[in-house]
């Protein structure tokens, strides 16, 4: 299952066209059902992948950023940023971290 969405991640790429809810949901790899009810979440992260116009039943692409969808871009950083505000004393905490992080950043 896995090798199936990283197949389909990597197959569909956004391009300056207009682009129907459901190509929007395969690129977002979720299904319709998500896209329609939270619509506003997703042009939301779309927008750190494109320049588009939001229309009835989709977007039109004006230009792109990030041709492909990274779910996980967030794990990259946590990982290159845990070692330089994890307390080596031992004394420290998930949450003293992950706030030390979203502040910084």
């Amino acid at each position: 299952m896995i090798v199936k969405e990283l197949k389909l991640m990597n197959e569909i790429k956004l391009q300056v066209d207009k682009m129907t809810n459901q190509k929007l949901a395969e690129w977002f790899n979720t299904t319709l059902k998500q896209i329609t009810n939270k619509k506003k979440q997703y042009l939301k992260k779309l927008e750190e992948y494109c320049e588009f116009e939001p229309f009835r039943g989709g977007v039109e692409i004006k230009k792109v950023f990030k041709e492909c969808y990274c779910k996980n871009a967030n794990y990259q950083l946590i990982r290159q940023e845990l070692p330089k505000t994890w307390n080596k004393n031992g004394l420290d905490t998930c949450s003293h971290v992950s706030n030390t992080i979203y502040k910084n950043h």
